[in-house]
């Protein structure tokens, strides 16, 4: 498996050239190898590209033109195979401020043909290609120079399959019927990717959100805008700034005094020292809102009738991804049926090849449920 033959572009007129070559290619496989332990920003280390029997390493710590392939990304008529590429996604926006078109993700494909949700690149490759793969570098150091032996072998070996299993995958998609799924499963990658969440509306990820009262949430929604904007202005993780319990404590609690916020869950003295004045402003900003300031909302998901709700959605949702032998994640997971409930046909199980499979029986199941609350 090792001592694969690569080529290794390190300037950009080698990377012009390559790019020269893959015009007339309708399939090219991609991957990315990056740092992010201790920056807001992922720092690319390694770009692999595998077209037609040629293996390369795109060093992009030695170029700085990217043009030529930021031209190939974004034309349409190059398929762009990559396996679970939502990080990708976020290297490419980072290093070119641009994001490829026509991706096909092997993990969304194996998932579609019944072989796993969030099947890993290493399991795929066992078993549709019956090779071994090594995880030997996975934690390496991918912005040392020069790379090893091992890692440039490693690397390349992430895309080195990927065409082959492009080819297979889509052939069990057309015997299925599913080639369209695939598509727009992907093409929703690229527009998520593409999509800019505004800071005002982050604390929506945090997992627990719905269980603070109208006041805490509107704490919770300035203190994690102001989270994000300290950890990208210092190019930081945020959870460095504060981890989501620490917000969630201070949203709870509304500390009015730095001895009540230095009491906040896992808060470090260093943050309470900094920026303790700045966390308790806004908290007193939330709390006494301008007049014309919307009131913000979340539903109780911990309301028995919710769960309840949301227990007969799941029910039907595993009978009908047991009947087309579809990973139940893939059909609609819980965030997803959450979704359907709020939006219906503007949500994801409301569009696309899920609607006809899926929407019109969560929807007998949610008027059914209106009627019995009406007729309460």
């Amino acid at each position: 498996m090792y001592n694969q033959p690569f080529e290794f572009i390190d300037n950009n007129v080698q990377l012009a050239e390559l790019c020269e070559k893959l015009a007339d290619c309708k399939v090219i496989a991609l991957d990315t190898e990056f740092v992010r332990e201790t920056t807001y920003y992922p720092r690319p280390a390694l770009l692999q590209l595998h077209y037609g029997e040629q293996v390369c390493l795109i060093d992009p710590l030695s170029i700085d033109d990217f043009s030529p392939l930021i031209h190939i990304l974004v034309d349409p008529c190059v398929v762009k195979v990559m396996h679970s590429c939502s990080e990708d996604m976020e290297v490419f926006s980072t290093l070119f401020q641009a994001l490829p078109v026509n991706v096909f993700d092997t993990q969304v494909a194996c998932a579609l043909c019944g072989l796993g949700f969030s099947l890993g690149y290493q399991k795929m490759v066992e078993a549709l290609l019956g090779h071994e793969l090594t995880k030997t570098e996975t934690r390496s150091n991918w912005l040392q120079r020069p790379l090893s032996k091992d890692q440039c072998q490693y690397a390349l070996h992430d895309v080195l399959w990927l065409i082959d299993i492009y080819h297979m995958l889509t052939d069990r998609l057309t015997a299925m019927n599913r080639e369209s799924w695939c598509e727009e499963d992907c093409a929703r990658i690229c527009l998520n990717a593409a999509r800019v969440v505004v800071d005002a509306e982050l604390y929506l990820r945090v997992k627990a959100a719905w269980r603070l009262p109208q006041e805490g949430i509107a704490v919770l929604s300035r203190l994690c805008a102001w989270r994000e904007q300290v950890a990208r202005e210092q190019d930081v993780p945020k959870g460095r700034i504060a981890i989501d319990a620490t917000l969630m404590d201070i949203a709870t609690h509304l500390p009015a005094t730095r001895h009540a916020l230095s009491e906040s869950a896992q808060i470090r003295h260093t943050t309470v020292r900094r920026w303790g004045d700045e966390l308790l402003e806004l908290v007193a900003q939330a709390i006494k809102p301008a007049h014309d300031e919307p009131a913000l909302k979340l539903v109780n998901k911990g309301d028995r009738s919710h769960r309840e709700l949301l227990k007969r959605l799941q029910k039907v949702t595993r009978a009908v991804a047991d009947e087309f032998d579809l990973p139940v994640e893939i059909l609609g997971k819980k965030r997803d049926l959450e979704q359907y409930i709020d939006m219906r046909d503007d949500s994801v199980i409301g569009q696309g090849w899920r609607a006809p499979l899926l929407a019109k029986k969560l929807a007998m199941v949610l008027d059914a449920d209106a009627s019995s609350d009406a007729v309460a």
